[in-house]
């Protein structure tokens, strides 16, 4: 069936928008669906910025050209980006800055096929950007959401965009089914997030903090960079919790880390889907998270992946913490059915 499918679909062009290569959720997701439609269709993929580490990990193939706008302010590349879109048939931009500028440029091109995605929650914004919002996703073709939270968000705010949405979680592109368990005393726990005030990183180090109160072999690993990374340097500072703690800048590919970790934890105020779950699970990794999304109950289906605490209590998150340290390298076959791109990707060649 999916032959069929492929051979109906693999004249047709797509064009893949991201904001940068910078290590995100939507860059991570952008440059690993192009990577996977290029199997199928002509993809172009475009960064209006030429920075970040993720430019390592697009595969170039005879149906996959990737290019970018260089390293100068996004506003000052609408232009370009008008010129660039004025020869496209379908384009499908992964996030709401990039969505923007596709969006008020197909304003003037009406035989564009526009496919969006809106991978964040809608929290936060004034009546103005929600007015100029709500017009310009008007002209989207479809909307692509990654988790109910999002749908009920736009559908609360823009009644009449119903019709449009599409629920996709984030695919996973890569796994590994057999983990060996860490029976060294040391256990190492895994944060992965921007630096932003969104990702709650003063939760996790507080329930740190009192985890070496338990046990004293602990180490941290925080993976990221962001406006919050001179605060949370701070706190950890004042929780004299600093030989415990290890941060690194944000890196391409992170398999080493997933290898050597005994839990990931999670601890969002709010998201769409965090990837960085889905991923971790698919390497073996147990996770513990927050009640951040739906999504999160969607990722963790089963108790066996990981464990999703009540509320946003530093005290309940740590006692969860020391008593999951011991329980990564299960069986995700199930995961994997659910979640891998060469099970769901259908529904991704669909869109197109």
């Amino acid at each position: 069936m999916l032959s069929n499918v492929v051979e109906k679909m693999d004249v047709k062009k797509v064009s893949i928008i991201i904001p940068s290569y910078l290590n995100g959720g939507s860059e991570n997701f952008g440059i690993n669906i192009s990577n996977y439609y290029s199997k199928y269709f002509k993809v172009i993929l475009l960064s209006l910025k030429n920075i970040g580490v993720l430019k390592n990990k697009i595969i170039i193939n005879e149906n996959f050209t990737s290019i970018d706008f260089g390293t100068s302010r996004n506003r000052y590349k609408i232009f370009k980006l008008f010129k660039f879109l004025k020869s496209q048939q379908t384009v499908f931009s992964v996030m709401r800055d990039t969505n923007i500028l596709c969006l008020i440029c197909s304003l003037f091109l009406p035989k564009l096929n526009v496919i969006i995605r809106e991978g964040n929650r809608l929290n936060n914004m004034n009546i103005i950007y929600l007015f100029f919002l709500k017009l310009l996703y008007l002209r989207a073709n479809k909307i692509i959401v990654n988790s109910r939270d999002i749908k009920q968000d736009i559908i609360k705010k823009f009644f009449f965009l119903e019709r449009k949405l599409v629920i996709l979680h984030n695919p996973i592109f890569s796994f590994k089914k057999k983990i060996t368990k860490n029976t060294n005393k040391n256990k190492i726990i895994l944060n992965i997030s921007r630096m932003h005030k969104q990702k709650n990183h003063m939760l996790l180090l507080n329930s740190f903090s009192e985890c070496l109160k338990k046990n004293k072999d602990l180490t941290l690993i925080l993976i990221g960079e962001g406006p919050e990374e001179d605060n949370i340097r701070k706190k950890i500072h004042n929780l004299k919790i600093k030989n415990n703690v290890k941060i690194f800048k944000p890196l391409s590919n992170l398999d080493k880390f997933y290898a050597s970790v005994d839990l990931y934890v999670h601890t969002s105020k709010y998201e769409g889907f965090p990837n960085v779950l889905a991923e971790a699970i698919s390497n073996g990794v147990y996770c513990v998270s927050t009640p951040s999304s739906s999504s999160v109950y969607d990722i963790i289906f089963d108790n066996q992946y990981g464990f999703i605490t009540k509320s946003f209590c530093h005290k309940e998150l740590s006692q969860i913490i020391l008593n999951s340290l011991d329980r990564n390298g299960f069986d995700n076959s199930k995961f994997i059915n659910k979640f891998y791109i060469d099970s769901c990707g259908t529904k991704f060649l669909d869109l197109i």
